[in-house]
């Protein structure tokens, strides 16, 4: 009865971490929108389901798999977005429960195997009122799949003997490797070390014989040595010599394999643990395991490459020779106190769980000291409350987010050091002792199988260690801490007298991480009711929808104006472009093709600053020359990662801004169409984000939240007498902090600038309590414009020193994000009158030539000085622009700030000379003086076009190509010779660009040149050159 029982509540807990997170998923299915990343995969999927090659009509960073799969399942059940998340539920649901099985089969309890799924679950992010990360169809969330049931055959495998378990690990890691490359390779790492070292010749076997038969087994051997060690050291090496080039990534992702590897070989424990299998059973093994991966990936390895060629191949797919690690590097976070006391704290919890199992301590006595520490701890909070500024639960996010990096080291070394312990503790006595108990022996293997899958799917956060990456880095992990909680609980409970007292302390060692998990999901919680109560009440004001069928989405109200200014550019497009029209978006709005149903003219559809490169921006006009679009739709607003995107890419800028203008505004896109085709310019009413349309959009959503505070805010709302920002200001300073707090979501939720300039006016009221005012901040950066800076500009007069920090820092956001809108395709009008109100251009002088001020407030009263149009700033900003001891960037602030003061020609030559130290800016600067002072330009672009860097040398020549000055067609044909492909690259578009007739010879030589994208870009220059003389 008894062991029913307990299979009946297995099977029970086993179906609810099956239905329960696939529930949690599919209820968000049809929640928000990540407008650059999904929006980009989204329409690359289109475009394969319309039968497009990938590589070849459209580029991609992703490996076939990704696309071929859902472009399949628009196949079967329609372009719909709802169904790719669906199916997206139903993987990452089982990702869930293939966590929890393998803690399992680790020997944890369901509850604290529960642990490993649900923290995993928690840890995917979820932004209110934006978007889901679990709804983004990355191939993470397939490599995660398919990685843990390529583990879970190889514990089939372990447990049963089963030779055929291979096939299938071969064939998931096979699939692993098609959603993505170098988590393949990693998994295939994991089942390759496990094969050779969980399994051994047998020893003195007769059967062996001679011949060939005695080679291949005497390989075997060998192989259990070659594998292990030659994958350890080629992995170590790859992170010494890679973007960290330096010990600290191998030392945090190689070394806990190194160790591994070495304890297997080295220790008689270590080796006794592989068992012994018939001759020729690891070559049999191996054979199966590559035939598993080979049958996935072959067929389209096999058919891209030749459509591709090896060189293009292994670039535009394995992304070998790009750089890519580099260009995207960042380093594993600096582990600092705090990360240094929790790891102290959890190896004390488990040094003490020692005692208490030994009888050294009572665990009474060790109760009553959490008890009373814990208590203190509350009583030290109660009276020194820290801010959270963001609130509870968001500052507890945001802290957790900053040391799980620590806490997974931790786990993963703590795991390793007790997988090591018994061997270290026999020594070489270890040797001498019989086998040891086979049940233990099975656990053993288990236990290093586990270890070395957690160990290789953690280095899958290199090159880019943030949290996003972490997700996916970390299942491995987490089974081995809901195995690690199963230990320390039975430790601690190894001390209670009654069964009890054993279930409490059990209890007492997951609770905390089954309300961390509380905790982290609970705004989607709360979400999923919200979604829950307006679809019951069919109540169509409780949300926004994204109109268009191929995206039924929706979106609270405070949050839907990217929803209907998609649906109202989507269906614009669609009436006034034909289906054979082409749409071309910019910087990452593919999104946008994909709702209208129009075709992208370019390859390309992503524009990250920096990548792609350069050469893909010459490429990308090209064809739009070629195939000119109906339209273009550029982003009229700041998105985070692109904000710099139409500066960085300053010659497509200067192609679409010649020969496009503004035709329709609707929210924030804009719709651009050709010079003789574009309609008067309009603003689209709907998209207009006033504040009272702000305020409308709030009180319709609090309307449909629960409890007292959100009524009373709306109520409040309510009787604004004016929606301007005066009275909205006097309307937050006369509320309490929670309901303050709820207006700033709102503002921040709905990035209303208007809003922001009167949470800025707030700032102004002295008995403002300090973590509101820090709160309002952050909202100013975050959503606010210039209208914030006079009211932040007059708090920084009487604003205490502690505060000074955070104003200059707000207003330095302000200001670089009101720089960077000259450069959007289709800028506005700045509004920098209301500035001189609040200060004077001698004050701004001060702080610009005060080298004692804060960095942010120079930068700001820098750029403040070039809009004010007082040339009076002239000679400071000089002064500055020149002075090679003062800021860099700050130098190139005041070369910008003279440029717009009318002083850039007198200032040339020192603006080249900035290129040194940002390549950027002063670039994009001389492009703008060039036809101001032509010969003096033409000098100073031939010289850069002549230093030794390679790098500044590339940039000269694109900006060689940008000026259209046949005087530099002589330097730029000695740059068709130089040993830098992308100068090689430039050098050919740039005369491409001239007509130059007389470089046809010489492109016609570079069009075989070695390297296969030189030989394109020469090849196509050569036919636009042509084409060039034939119209002569």
């Amino acid at each position: 009865m008894r062991r029913e029982k307990l299979s009946g509540t297995a099977a029970l807990w086993g179906g609810l971490m099956l239905a329960l997170p696939v529930a949690y998923f599919a209820a968000l299915a049809p929640y928000g929108l990540n407008v650059d990343d999904e929006g980009t995969l989204l329409y690359q999927i289109y475009r394969t389901y319309l039968g497009q090659v990938l590589y070849v009509d459209f580029h991609a960073g992703y490996t076939p798999g990704l696309f071929y799969w859902n472009a399949a399942l628009f196949s079967l059940f329609g372009v719909n977005v709802v169904v790719l998340r669906l199916c997206l539920a139903v993987v990452n649901g089982l990702s869930v429960y293939c966590l929890y099985w393998l803690a399992r089969r680790l020997g944890a309890s369901p509850v604290a195997a529960a642990v490993a799924g649900l923290v995993y679950l928690a840890f995917i992010p979820y932004y209110d009122g934006q978007f889901a990360a679990f709804n983004i169809p990355y191939p993470i969330w397939y490599v995660t799949l398919f990685w843990l049931l390529s583990v879970i055959a190889t514990v089939r495998w372990w447990e049963r003997g089963q030779t055929w378990h291979w096939l299938i690990a071969g064939a998931c890691t096979g699939v692993v490797f098609t959603f993505k490359p170098n988590s393949g390779l990693l998994n295939l790492a994991v089942l390759l070390i496990a094969l050779t070292r969980l399994q051994r010749p047998q020893e003195n076997n007769p059967e062996v014989g001679g011949g060939v038969r005695g080679l291949l087994v005497a390989g075997e051997r060998s192989l259990r040595w070659l594998i292990p060690w030659g994958l350890a050291l080629a992995l170590t090496l790859l992170f010494i010599r890679g973007a960290g080039s330096g010990r600290r990534e191998a030392l945090l992702f190689a070394l806990p394999l190194v160790v591994l590897v070495a304890y297997q070989h080295v220790t008689a424990r270590g080796r006794r643990l592989a068992r012994a299998v018939a001759p020729l059973a690891i070559w049999r093994d191996l054979l199966l395991l590559a035939i598993g991966f080979a049958v996935v990936i072959l067929p389209w390895v096999a058919y891209f490459w030749s459509q591709l060629g090896t060189r293009p191949f292994l670039r535009a797919v394995l992304f070998l020779g790009t750089n890519f690690d580099r260009f995207y590097f960042m380093p594993y976070p600096e582990l600092g106190q705090v990360d240094a006391a929790l790891g102290v704290a959890i190896f004390a919890a488990w040094a003490v769980g020692v005692m208490i199992r030994h009888g050294w301590l009572p665990l009474r006595l060790v109760g009553g000291a959490i008890a009373l520490v814990l208590l203190a701890a509350f009583a030290w909070l109660l009276r020194h409350p820290p801010p959270m500024v963001e609130g509870f639960q968001i500052s507890v996010v945001t802290r957790l987010r900053s040391v799980a990096f620590g806490i997974i080291l931790v786990a993963e070394w703590l795991a390793i050091g007790i997988y090591l312990a018994p061997g270290i503790r026999a020594g070489r006595a270890a040797a001498a002792q019989p086998d040891a108990d086979p049940r233990q022996n099975t656990h053993a293997g288990l236990l290093l199988l586990l270890l070395l899958s957690a160990v290789l799917m953690h280095m899958q956060l290199y090159p880019r260690t943030d949290f996003m990456h972490l997700v996916p880095a970390c299942p491995g992990i987490l089974v081995l801490v809901a195995w690690l909680l199963e230990r320390l609980a039975r430790q601690w409970a190894a001390g209670a007298r009654t069964a009890l007292g054993r279930g409490a302390v059990a209890a007492a060692a997951v609770a905390p991480l089954y309300l961390l998990v509380v905790i982290l999901i609970a705004p989607a919680l709360v979400r999923i009711s919200y979604l829950a109560r307006a679809w019951w009440e069919h109540d169509a004001s409780a949300l926004v929808r994204l109109d268009n069928p191929r995206a039924p989405l929706v979106l609270e109200p405070a949050a839907g104006e990217p929803f209907e200014s998609l649906s109202a550019a989507a269906r614009y497009l669609t009436e006034h472009a034909r289906p054979d029209e082409f749409v071309f978006s910019f910087p990452a709005l593919d999104l946008v093709s994909f709702l209208a149903d129009r075709q992208n003219p370019t390859r390309h559809g992503y524009f990250y600053p920096g990548w792609p490169g350069r050469e893909v921006e010459a490429e990308v006009i090209d064809s739009l020359r070629a195939r000119q679009p109906r339209y273009i739709v550029a982003l009229h607003g700041h998105a985070m990662f692109f904000m710099s995107a139409p500066i960085y890419y300053f010659n497509l800028r200067q192609y679409v801004t010649d020969n496009y203008r503004l035709e329709r505004r609707i929210g924030n896109l804009d719709l651009l169409a050709p010079n003789h085709a574009a309609g008067p310019p309009a603003a689209e009413g709907m998209g207009d984000t006033t504040l009272s349309n702000a305020i409308t959009r709030w009180r319709a959503e609090l309307q449909h939240h629960a409890g007292k505070r959100a009524r009373r805010v709306e109520a409040v709302l309510g009787r604004l007498s004016a929606a301007d920002t005066a009275a909205l200001a006097a309307t937050v300073t006369a509320l309490d902090a929670p309901a303050q707090r709820v207006v700033a979501g709102l503002i921040r939720k709905s990035r209303s600038a208007e809003g922001a300039a009167a949470l800025a006016l707030a700032l102004e009221e002295p008995w403002l309590d300090p973590t509101m005012r820090e709160l309002f901040l952050r909202a100013i950066s975050e959503v606010g414009d210039l209208r914030s800076v006079a009211p932040l500009l007059r708090l920084l007069k009487t604003a205490e020193p502690s505060q000074l920090g955070g104003i200059s820092g707000s207003l330095f956001t302000l200001a670089s994000r009101s720089w960077l809108e000259d450069y959007w395709y289709a800028p506005p009008a700045r509004q920098a009158a209301e500035i001189l109100e609040a200060t004077t251009l001698n004050q701004i002088v001060h702080w610009l030539d005060n080298p004692w001020e804060s960095p942010a407030l120079r930068s700001f009263a820098i750029r403040v000085a070039g809009w004010l149009g007082d040339r009076a700033a002239i000679p400071f900003l000089v002064r500055l622009a020149g002075d090679p001891n003062e800021v860099p960037n700050l130098r190139v602030d005041a070369a910008h700030s003279l440029v717009e003061l009318g002083f850039g020609t007198q200032m040339l030559s020192a603006i080249a000379g900035l290129i040194q130290i940002d390549p950027l800016v002063p670039a994009v600067l001389t492009v703008k003086l060039y036809p101001q002072a032509p010969a003096l330009a033409r000098a100073l672009v031939a010289k850069a076009m002549r230093v030794p860097n390679d790098g500044l040398r590339a940039e000269a020549f694109w900006v060689a190509a940008a000026t259209h000055d046949p005087g530099l067609i002589e330097s730029l044909q000695y740059g068709l010779q130089d040993a830098v492909p992308e100068i090689r690259i430039a050098a050919a578009w740039a005369l491409a660009n001239e007509g130059a007739v007389e470089s046809i010879p010489a492109l016609e030589q570079l069009a075989r040149d070695g390297n296969d994208q030189v030989a394109a870009v020469a090849a196509r220059a050569v036919r636009r050159v042509k084409g060039v003389r034939g119209g002569e």
